[in-house]
């Protein structure tokens, strides 16, 4: 397949050519539609292109992510409003390179078990037994905006919203200080086919003011 590219008639093939998934982010808290999330993905599932449109379907962020290095560790770019500012996470031998928006660069050592962006998609499906079976897995996760690594762990929880079937986990900061200031993602998987059916927290799409976006998304697939 070909990606499909932004231009006058995008909005129509989004939506007829559409591979693989599509999100609605609502506010947590009002249930608001925030934006919508258009997944497209490459034949051999290598390469993933996520266009983010706002409830206008105001074209606001691209992101295109590479799993060339391995499916929990891609290197991705970010192309952010009208100007296109740019933010990525890129492999440079055994370390990575973050550029946040502003263009200002950081080499940092990979120090691993590490899961960067998307990759933590796949990390929950390669640990499922673990995970389902209540233990608690850590790793490092790289912040573009913050030019540094944290330290996350996910674990298994009771799902917080109606659902008799979804298999729900946790993500938070592994340092309690922080845990006690960021509240906790909550992830909610299908159990048959491990594909995740809602994101509940930060969403890494930031508002007017630059503030990043407290949403509940779901998730449907192609």
């Amino acid at each position: 397949c070909q990606f499909a590219t932004a231009g006058a008639d995008y909005n129509t093939r989004e939506k007829t050519n559409l591979i693989g998934a599509t999100g609605e982010a609502f506010d947590l808290n009002n249930q608001t539609l925030r934006y919508r999330e258009y997944h497209y993905y490459s034949d051999d599932n290598l390469s993933h292109k996520v266009l983010y449109r706002d409830a206008d379907d105001t074209l606001m962020v691209e992101k295109n992510i590479d799993y060339s290095s391995g499916f929990t560790t891609p290197e991705y770019t970010l192309l952010i409003g009208p100007e296109k500012k740019r933010a990525s996470v890129q492999w440079q031998n055994n370390e990575l390179k973050l550029q946040d928006v502003e263009g200002a660069t950081v080499m940092i050592q990979a120090s691993r078990p590490l899961v960067i962006d998307a990759g933590f998609d796949h990390y929950v499906r390669e640990n499922w037994l673990q995970l389902t079976a209540g233990k608690t897995l850590k790793f490092n996760f790289p912040l573009v905006n913050r030019s540094t690594l944290a330290k996350l762990r996910i674990k298994k929880s009771s799902c917080s919203y109606k659902s008799d079937t979804d298999v729900c986990f946790t993500l938070e900061v592994s340092n309690w200080l922080l845990r006690i200031l960021l509240d906790p993602i909550e992830l909610g998987y299908s159990p048959e086919s491990k594909a995740l059916l809602r994101y509940r927290g930060l969403s890494n799409i930031e508002d007017e003011q630059g503030r990043g976006m407290v949403v509940d998304i779901h998730y449907n697939y192609d």
